[in-house]
């Protein structure tokens, strides 16, 4: 099951009456995808994030506000945390090609801070300026690691669980993926 919970979703810039509605309205989002995501777990389903809140806690270009890090910080924490992160990786000229969104420079400051968050939360981090197929074998790789080490962790402390393991949250997109 795929749940998305980004920070940004199109059309998500709205008229705001009150100062704090955005972010009460984002936060009330990003919980009830969290919320989601938990439920289909339980149920024994695999839940892939497509996109997650880790925009939040990417290196700023300068020096944030008070206000603009406790924003920030309740984004980033608005979600309980993923098994599995995976960063899909891409110069800035395949992203632009591909969606024409920002200029080069933008995608590629951008770009060093997803690796840099990758590098700070020890992240894999899979090359997607290849083809689709071999980029779905490593990201495939990447979940039955994780999945192989959750399955021995609930042997050994639940053995009447048996083979049966309930579902796990991943996330997955341009910046984290594979991860919930």
């Amino acid at each position: 099951v795929s749940v998305y919970a980004g920070l940004y979703p199109q059309g998500s810039r709205a008229r705001r009456r009150l100062p704090g509605t955005g972010l009460v309205r984002k936060l009330a989002r990003l919980r009830f995808a969290s919320a989601r995501a938990r439920l289909l777990e339980l149920r024994g389903r695999l839940v892939v994030f497509d996109r997650y809140p880790y925009d939040a806690i990417l290196p700023t270009k300068g020096r944030a506000s008070m206000r603009s890090r406790l924003r920030r910080w309740l984004l980033a924490h608005s979600c309980s945390r993923p098994e599995l992160t995976i960063l899909l990786d891409a110069p800035a000229e395949v992203l632009f090609t591909r969606s024409g969104e920002h200029g080069i420079e933008a995608l590629d400051g951008q770009r060093r801070r997803y690796r840099a968050l990758a590098s700070r939360l020890e992240l894999p981090v899979v090359d997607t300026d290849t083809d689709a197929d071999a980029v779905l074998r490593e990201t495939t790789a990447c979940v039955f690691v994780v999945l192989g080490r959750l399955k021995q962790r609930l042997r050994w402390n639940a053995p009447d669980v048996g083979a049966c393991s309930p579902g796990r949250r991943l996330a997955v997109g341009p910046g984290p993926i594979v991860d919930a």
